[in-house]
Parts: structure tokens; C-alpha cells; sequence
């Protein structure tokens, strides 16, 4: 890729609470949502279509009706879509699950995919679940049995590699490092804040994954369900932000040599 190329990526950020987010009778509406701010990018021929952390609540690899809808979307705006979904895999009989990122090329193919490798604890996975075994009652069912990834390369696309970030994992600098050490030319961080409301903890967490770019001097693409979606450069500057309404366009503008 030339220097001083223009790359437009588009964010979009639903603003999709959490109490309708894994509901099954909203699933439509979500899968509708994604659909039209997807398909508004499209007149402005985006490099890269970006979607927030688990943005499918299905199982995106098996739905027999809404991965063909997801997988149209890319051929529709001519560009790839990496975007959040769980996973699960058969391992040696035992049922796995993942929070897992995959990356569609701009025909709707599986190009690469992550499996988030810094879980959280209690919330995605019980540590020591002999000695809490009470957690789950206590949580109300909220608490996950999701396995961590093992793959740390970045996937390689047309803009260069792309090492992903799913949720608080940028707010570890050795998550970022990896990528960094590994090849990657953009770092993307896709997140659900929707669990933390309208408190502060949305800026908390976008001003710790910023000092990322700081770190690897990279550019940080970074797509919220709710929160702070922006791009972020190897300064620390914001290129564009969006906070709340889905009206707001999901678009910025990102100025870089990605190759």
C-alpha cells in the first residue's frame, strides 16, 4: 500500500442495551440495526467495516439464517467486515466456547479470525471453579464458561495485518505488544460497554486503550456497542468519536501508511 493512502473505516456503533442484547426475540431487530448502518456506509466505499464486540448474539459460524445476512453485507459495501460473535468448537468431545472476532473478505469469505485470550474473570470464566463453585448462584447464571484463545498473529488483509483486541484485553500492553512484535500495522479493539451504563467506566476504559497506539505507535481502530467508538492515532489523538445515538454517523477517517 502507497504512503499517505487513505484509509476509510467505517465504526458502527448500534448503542444496544445490554438487558435487549441477548434476548432471542430482539435478535432481528439487532441483525436489522447492523444491516442498515452497514449498508449506509456503502456510498462511501469504506476500506474496512468494523462491528463491536459479540455484535452477532448468535452463533454466527451454524445460524442457518442470519450468517448468510451477515455474509451478504460485505458484497453489498465492497469491503471486508471484521466483527464480534461467540464460538464454540468440539474438542475431543468436550463442547469449547470462545469470544471470538472474524474478519469477512469483501465476498463474504472467512479471511482470519481471534479468540480473546485475556478472559474476565468471574464474568467469562470462574478461575479455581472447585473452590467458587457458588459463583454461579450468585451471579444469577451470569457468569461464563468461555475457553481463551492461543493464536496471538495478526490476520493479514489487503490494508496490512490487523491485530485484534476484544474488550478490556487493550487494557493490557503486552496484549498490544504481541501484535506489534508479530507484524501487525493496525490494532483494532471492538467492545461492549453496554455492562457499565452511564457511568464513567466507558472513558476509563477507552483512555487505557488508547495509550496502546502510545505504546506501539500504531493506529487504533476501535468499535463500542456502546461507549466510545474512535480512531485513535500513534500520538494518542482522537480522530473522531461517537458516544451515544446511532443517528451520529460511525464514520473517521484514517490517514496512514498500513502496509
Amino acid at each position: 500500500m502507497r504512503a499517505g493512502t487513505p484509509v476509510e473505516v467505517a465504526l458502527v456503533q448500534p448503542n444496544i442495551r445490554q438487558d435487549l442484547k441477548w434476548d432471542p426475540n430482539f435478535q432481528e431487530e439487532s441483525m436489522r440495526i447492523y444491516e442498515d448502518m452497514t449498508l449506509g456506509a456503502a456510498p462511501y466505499k469504506p476500506t474496512l467495516v468494523v462491528w463491536p464486540e459479540t455484535a452477532t448474539p448468535f452463533f454466527f459460524q451454524n445460524h442457518p439464517i442470519f450468517r448468510p445476512r451477515v455474509e451478504e453485507l460485505p458484497r453489498r459495501v465492497g469491503a471486508p467486515l471484521l466483527f464480534g460473535t461467540p464460538a464454540y468448537e468440539d474438542v475431543a468431545g468436550t463442547i469449547k466456547y470462545y469470544n471470538r472476532a472474524y474478519l469477512l473478505s469483501e465476498d463474504g469469505k472467512i479471511l482470519g479470525r481471534y479468540d480473546k485470550i485475556h478472559l474476565v474473570p468471574f464474568v467469562e470464566y470462574v478461575p479455581m471453579r472447585r473452590l467458587f463453585f457458588f459463583v454461579d448462584k450468585l451471579a444469577k447464571g451470569a457468569a461464563g464458561d468461555f475457553s481463551k484463545g492461543t493464536i496471538t498473529d495478526p490476520i493479514v488483509t489487503d490494508i496490512g495485518p490487523v491485530g485484534t483486541l476484544i474488550c478490556y484485553e487493550a487494557i493490557f500492553p503486552e496484549s498490544a505488544r504481541i501484535f506489534a512484535r508479530n507484524g501487525a500495522s493496525l490494532l483494532v479493539n471492538i467492545t461492549n460497554d453496554a455492562w457499565f451504563g452511564t457511568t464513567s467506566a466507558p472513558y476509563q476504559h477507552f483512555s487505557m486503550a488508547r495509550m496502546r497506539s502510545i505504546e506501539t505507535r500504531l493506529f487504533l481502530v476501535r468499535a463500542a456497542n456502546t461507549g466510545i467508538s474512535t480512531i485513535v492515532d500513534p500520538t494518542g489523538k482522537t480522530k473522531s468519536g461517537r458516544t451515544s445515538s446511532r443517528e451520529l454517523s460511525p464514520w473517521a477517517r484514517l490517514f496512514r501508511n498500513l502496509g
